[in-house]
């Protein structure tokens, strides 16, 4: 089974529906891209392909779906893809979320997001703050964990945060520092 690398404006590469990289944009990157060779299917969306380095293995196979666009099994190549994501100010990730930047190093990011009312019958906005780790054995072996609470689950607001405070993730945490953080916020509706 393969393992894959996507371009996603999204936190989580799944949610790429809600942050779209529209096929427009993706198409005018991929054209004006050189280290790619475009592949027309009647009927279909363009496939792009990027040529492995001096004939060393097999090419890689981008395709565009549902706003992000997927890569199957391109580990060896992420540096260079993580560049091209930049350009359609995406970011390259894995099956698990984890990041790829363009110097080549992954990321392990921890991401703490809060959905607040902006006022009655107003809608919601989503606040979020994200830490990156440079990727160790350790963080890689934690995989992707993703908790939610909400008050109609039944469960006590407190009896949540205690078991999130006993998850094995905060041992490593507590002893590294961020490479980078963020805080950003969104309308969800």
């Amino acid at each position: 089974m393969g393992y894959d690398l996507y371009f996603t404006r999204a936190d989580h590469w799944p949610d790429s529906v809600m942050y779209p990289i529209s096929l427009q944009e993706w198409v005018a990157v991929a054209d004006e891209e050189p280290r790619l060779t475009k592949h027309q299917r009647d009927g279909h969306h363009p496939v792009y392909e990027l040529a492995a380095p001096d004939d060393e293995g097999s090419n890689w196979t981008l395709g565009w779906r549902d706003g992000m666009v997927t890569i199957w099994k391109a580990h060896e190549a992420s540096a260079e893809l993580a560049a091209i994501a930049r350009k359609l100010g995406a970011r390259l990730v894995g099956d698990d979320s984890e990041e790829y930047h363009p110097d080549g190093e992954r990321a392990f990011v921890l991401s703490f997001v809060r959905q607040l009312a902006t006022g009655p019958g107003d809608g919601l906005v989503q606040v979020e703050c994200r830490l990156d780790y440079r990727m160790t054995p350790d963080l890689a072996g934690l995989g992707t964990v993703t908790e939610w609470w909400f008050p109609e689950d039944g469960l006590v607001r407190d009896a949540w945060f205690a078991a999130l405070a006993d998850r094995p993730e905060w041992r490593l945490l507590n002893i590294l520092t961020p490479k980078a953080f963020t805080f950003s916020s969104d309308t969800v509706c």
